[in-house]
């Protein structure tokens, strides 16, 4: 069974808006079809291969990919929690074969990145168990909306943001109550890093005031000026 935190938020294009995912993800449907088995409980996940135009973009995709135990264990763990998901939900068909770890700055996690067909999924632990994922498209994602957050009351006034970064991209931002912009550090294409929500995360053409997302969904980011 999928487990989410109740204040997780996937943001999609359409409207800029937010979503709580409490039970379900929102996804597009995608085509071709490759099976993956956890080692872990023999638990069967149909994938979609990635995309070429993703492939293309994302660099962490195109490396070896950890083989230590650890790393092994994460993503027999993330198909446990996510493979059962409906069939419509590039969440559930994510290739975790090419999953890869992304630190959180400033907490004590670490968050995952893995393509789907034509998406690119994040996913963050839930400091109140289980975990939370949402995907976005390459037009999405050029576009300052490949963004996942976490908020909640065991985060207190504090937001798990994890932006998609493409290659040749600039870093998101983070910008001060006063003004002072600092720039998250980008590893294996995301940015990933638990801001505080007094804190303004500028993307592309995109600003995502945090207080918004700390304790709950709220709707839609500003755009930038």
């Amino acid at each position: 069974m999928v487990r989410q935190h109740r204040w997780f938020l996937a943001f999609l294009a359409a409207g800029l808006a937010a979503f709580a995912i409490t039970g379900a993800h929102l996804g597009i449907a995608s085509a071709r079809h490759s099976t993956a088995v956890s080692s872990s409980d023999d638990q069967v996940q149909t994938t979609v291969p990635m995309s070429v135009t993703v492939a293309t973009k994302f660099a962490a995709f195109r490396r070896p990919t950890p083989a230590d135990s650890a790393t092994a264990a994460e993503r027999a763990h993330l198909v446990h929690e996510f493979a059962d998901g409906p069939a419509d939900d590039p969440v559930a068909h994510a290739d975790f074969s090419l999953a890869q770890p992304v630190p959180v700055a400033g907490g004590a996690m670490t968050a995952w990145i893995a393509p789907s067909g034509e998406q690119v999924c994040a996913f963050i632990p839930d400091p109140a168990g289980g975990d939370g994922a949402g995907c976005s498209t390459m037009e999405q994602i050029n576009g300052g909306l490949g963004v996942t957050m976490m908020g909640g009351a065991e985060l207190g006034d504090s937001v798990v943001v994890v932006v998609l970064v493409p290659d040749g991209a600039a870093p998101p931002t983070l910008v001060s109550a006063s003004g002072q912009a600092s720039a998250i550090s980008v590893a294996t294409n995301a940015a990933a890093v638990l801001a505080p929500a007094s804190t303004t995360l500028r993307t592309t053409g995109v600003n995502w005031a945090l207080k918004r997302f700390a304790h709950g969904p709220q709707p839609r980011p500003a755009s930038a000026g």
